[in-house]
């Protein structure tokens, strides 16, 4: 399946069943979790929705077997129509504490089952203490009415690049359903996001739409950003996190411009992590790299060796992501 389609609506619930509603009626399953993300949209009002069901089995009585059962209303009508039931039965009297998946237990890594966007769906689980499955001999399960409403925005790339000491944030969609508006947001440390800007969506759209934002004053260090994906409705989803690093160094000095045998790059304090420090010609050949330390406040240059001409001196660091502006100087006789 095509990651880029892949939009995750997940929807985890912890059931604390209650004891003693009948003679005959018993807690075995504890607590429960189901898992439903939408994987694509066909464009024709359907999508694939891929499923999974899990129930815990913990203390006594343990059930003897475990019956899952998902239903969707495709017609919107009230009525549900049964998608499919999984019955898992081992061997033995009764089945052993733990938890219980149907992906897992069917051998299959997931269910997909085409059905019109946004249909209600009701997943269900139901765990018998005997073998004929008599209504008597049920344990208390769970039925759960939850929506498949798709989020706002299938976003299917999203990055970031460093120019000039600015960020610049793009990002594509492949879909948008009653969007509005795009918030971007800014940490220092992945806890505390503030919102530094906003850009409108595309309502609906079913192909692919490319915004851009600049972020013109990013802070020293990392910097964390997301998107922030607000519908029509005001509901949200948020994207991932892209992170960037600009370097503090921005007051060097290289001198002297007119070099014979060195020329020194003064940081203007020490350096807070390794820096490399490139040496290329006029056409664009490098000549010199050369690596300054963390805690490092000068570096030396030789010169002696190149030819004559205009030198650039660049500045790269973290893998090659940072980039400060460049400096020159002139190699004489």
């Amino acid at each position: 399946m095509n990651s880029k389609h892949l939009k995750k609506i997940t929807l985890s619930l912890a059931i604390a069943l209650l004891a003693n509603l009948s003679t005959h009626a018993q807690n075995c399953i504890y607590s429960t979790a189901h898992d439903i993300a939408e994987i694509y949209n066909n464009g024709d009002g359907t999508c694939d929705y891929e499923i999974d069901l899990c129930a815990e089995i913990q203390g006594s009585p343990r059930p003897k077997r475990i019956l899952y059962t998902v239903a969707f209303d495709r017609s919107g009508d009230g009525n549900k129509d049964s998608a499919f039931t999984y019955e898992f039965d081992p061997p033995g009297n009764h089945i052993s504490d733990g938890t219980y998946c149907l992906s897992t237990m069917s051998g299959n890594e997931s269910f997909v089952i085409s059905i019109p966007c946004g249909a209600e769906v009701n997943v269900s689980i139901i765990g018998y203490t005997n073998n004929s499955g008599n209504k008597g001999g049920d344990c208390i399960g769970f039925s759960e009415n939850i929506s498949t409403a798709a989020l706002p925005v299938e976003l299917v790339d999203f990055h970031s690049t460093i120019i000039d000491e600015q960020v610049l944030l793009e990002w594509t969609t492949a879909s948008e359903i009653d969007h509005d508006y795009f918030a971007i947001e800014r940490s220092i440390d992945t806890e505390a996001f503030k919102t530094i800007g906003q850009v409108n969506g595309s309502d609906d759209s079913y192909e692919l739409k490319h915004y851009t934002f600049m972020d013109q004053s990013p802070a020293t260090g990392n910097n964390f950003y997301r998107l922030r994906q607000v519908d029509l409705n005001g509901h949200t989803a948020f994207s991932d996190i892209r992170v960037v690093r600009l370097s503090s160094i921005k007051d060097y000095v290289i001198y002297p411009s007119f070099a014979r045998e060195k020329v020194t790059v003064n940081f203007g304090k020490q350096l807070e992590s390794e820096l490399s420090i490139r040496v290329v010609n006029m056409s664009g050949k490098l000549v010199k790299e050369i690596q300054a330390g963390r805690g490092q406040k000068e570096l030396i240059i030789e010169t002696a060796d190149l030819m004559y001409g205009a030198y650039m001196v660049t500045f790269v660091s973290e893998g090659d992501r940072d980039r400060l502006k460049s400096g020159r100087f002139l190699k004489i006789g």
